[in-house]
């Protein structure tokens, strides 16, 4: 019989149950010396509230451990490498795991994690490389760097609705995952969340969720569909990087219906060229579809679509340059709405000031639609000279990013074994575009604008001081 260690001459629990008797109880003042090296079977006393650092630790011939119902956290490397440990029950009062706490119990095939459990520790399940199923409970906000990780045994995750942030590493090398649910409430799956998880072949993306971070899913290489909710505005370009099998990134339906326009289709390749994370982030962020779809004018969208179909030929490096092309020349484009109106009250500022003079020819309403005509026709014969300075004149920013031909064709060779590479690391720093001046071109233009505008208070004082005279 096993040597009892610690117990009081008036502890009951030892001889109550036969089945115990031959286990070695565990007291909260004990440390680490006092646990034999060759304990097979523990018990963990119903006094402790929490159990020590590397209590366990490399207790390799550790097979069953009891916890106490009161137990309300288990320390850092508390079981670490109990290689021989099969089984583990949480109860419902522990509110925290450790890091470490089970790290590499090779042996551990089921964990049941109690429902009150709010913090599990980096790497706190990693290396267990025969569990089968880990279901996190809902209280739980973030599975930390690599708490799953190496569990390559693992075929069954269930992620609880209250889970906010998968973390680094988290279930990387999970390698018979096959299914991944990611609740609403996750916001952010961070760096090499599913790193090398081989076996995934299903991910359903949370609708809350609003960054995928690099790398996030490389090398599941039995990924072939993945949608992307509308929530999502930032994805690494490397997020899927070799996912081989991956045939179409679907996003949603504005998105969808906006790349199949003729400039994009034919380079868009069901979501899986090399440059549409970055391009679907550009678009959300500044809401390209939506405004794009205002500009009524056919060569406005027509050079803006041009630019859109040369974002296969841009370095990585000019990527962002060609963006803020875009998006500044339809900041251009959005001014010029207001034009005709502007216009009306420089012409109607232009009558008041005449009508002040000794004719007092009194103003009317037909006056006033005079102003309204005649600045339409003014905006019919300055616009289109204007943008066609603005949209010509301007044409060279990011030229200096594009691809030569046979580049194009590296980069297209490329996209099959490189998804999601930085192709461009290595690029001379002069292949950087120039700036952008459309900033500037705005601020010249509104503040004419404010120097021309006349508010309704100014013109009743003129009228005013026209009567009074």
């Amino acid at each position: 019989m096993m040597q009892q260690l610690g117990a009081d001459e008036d502890d009951e629990d030892i001889a109550i149950d036969e089945g115990l008797q031959d286990y070695f109880v565990y007291y909260e003042w004990m440390e680490e010396g006092d646990i034999p090296e060759d304990v097979t079977h523990v018990r963990i006393h119903s006094s402790v509230r929490a159990i020590k650092d590397l209590a366990f630790y490399d207790r390799m011939q550790l097979r069953i451990a009891i916890l106490n119902e009161e137990l309300e956290e288990i320390g850092e490397e508390a079981f670490r490498e109990c290689t021989s440990m099969e089984e583990i029950v949480i109860p419902n009062a522990v509110r925290a795991i450790n890091s470490q706490a089970f790290f590499s119990c090779s042996g551990l095939t089921r964990v049941t994690l109690g429902n009150r459990l709010e913090e599990i520790g980096v790497w706190a399940f990693s290396s267990c490389e025969s569990l089968e199923e880990i279901i996190i409970p809902n209280a739980v906000r973030e599975i930390t760097v690599n708490a799953f990780g190496k569990c390559s045994g693992m075929t069954r995750v269930t992620l609880g609705d209250g889970l906010e942030e998968i973390g680094r590493y988290a279930f990387a090398y999970c390698e018979s995952v096959e299914e991944i649910v990611v609740p609403p409430a996750v916001k952010t799956i961070k760096f090499k969340a599913f790193f090398n998880c081989t076996g995934l072949t299903r991910v359903t993306l949370g609708s809350g969720l609003e960054e995928i971070e690099g790398e996030a899913f490389e090398n599941c290489t039995s990924i072939e569909h993945i949608l992307i909710p509308p929530a999502v505005r930032v994805i690494d370009d490397a997020a899927f990087k070799g996912c081989s099998n991956l045939s179409n990134v679907e996003f949603c339906p504005r998105i969808e219906e906006f790349v199949s326009c003729d400039a994009m289709r034919d380079w868009w390749n069901q979501g899986v060229h090399k440059r549409c994370l970055a391009t679907y982030c550009f678009m959300v962020r500044c809401g390209i579809p939506e405004r794009l779809g205002r500009v009524r004018v056919h060569s406005w969208r027509a050079n803006l679509y041009s630019k859109l179909r040369r974002v296969p030929t841009i370095r990585a490096k000019g990527m962002e340059s060609l963006f803020d092309s875009i998006d500044s020349r339809l900041s251009l484009y959005e001014s010029l709405k207001d034009l005709p109106a502007l216009l009306e009250l420089v012409i109607w500022k232009s009558i008041i000031t005449d009508q002040s003079s000794p004719s007092n020819i009194p103003l009317t309403t037909e006056m006033k639609m005079q102003c309204r005509t005649d600045s339409i026709s003014m905006v019919n014969i300055i616009v289109p000279n204007v943008m066609t300075f603005l949209t010509n004149g301007n044409d060279q920013d990011c030229m200096i990013d594009d691809l030569s031909e046979g580049e194009v064709e590296d980069e297209e060779n490329d996209d099959d074994d490189n998804w999601g590479d930085e192709d461009d690391d290595n690029e001379d720093d002069d292949d950087q575009a120039d700036e952008d001046d459309f900033d500037a071109l705005n601020d010249d233009r509104e503040n004419e604008y404010d120097d021309n505008q006349v508010s309704e208070d100014n013109e009743d004082e003129v009228k005013r001081r026209r009567v009074a005279e």
